[in-house]
């Protein structure tokens, strides 16, 4: 499965549109793949880094392949986007919190949360 994320993530990065990119971002990073779609995670934030969807998708993507400053710039942006636009105060909430725990040097990533973000259901949505 790893190799087919990563042929997904590549042919999604050839592409000008950047939803292609956050999809196999969104979806392979909290199931193992982070590493696999981090060329698409960073696809997407290279052609719409406006979208917070976007860096929060690479924001989880950072950091469970350890890179916490990272994710917590990329976590950090998205709350900062979504202030502006009325968030989801639950998702809000635990980007904060997430950002606490890694800055902490916890992992918030245990099979619950990611359980969670793999039932977000956020592909294409700006906030």
């Amino acid at each position: 499965a790893s190799s087919l994320f990563h042929q997904a993530a590549l042919l999604a990065a050839e592409q000008e549109d950047a939803e292609p990119a956050n999809r196999i971002c969104r979806f392979g990073a909290p199931r193992g793949a982070f590493a696999e779609v981090m060329v698409a995670c960073e696809r997407a934030v290279a052609l719409a880094a406006d979208n917070p969807s976007y860096r929060d998708g690479r924001g989880i993507a950072r950091a469970l392949a350890g890179d916490t400053p990272g994710a917590i710039e990329d976590f950090r942006a998205y709350l900062a986007a979504v202030a502006k636009n009325g968030p989801s105060a639950d998702r809000s909430a635990r980007r904060l919190a997430w950002i606490q725990s890694l800055a902490s040097g916890g992992n918030p990533f245990d099979a619950m949360e990611l359980y969670r973000i793999r039932s977000e259901g956020s592909f294409g949505r700006r906030n």
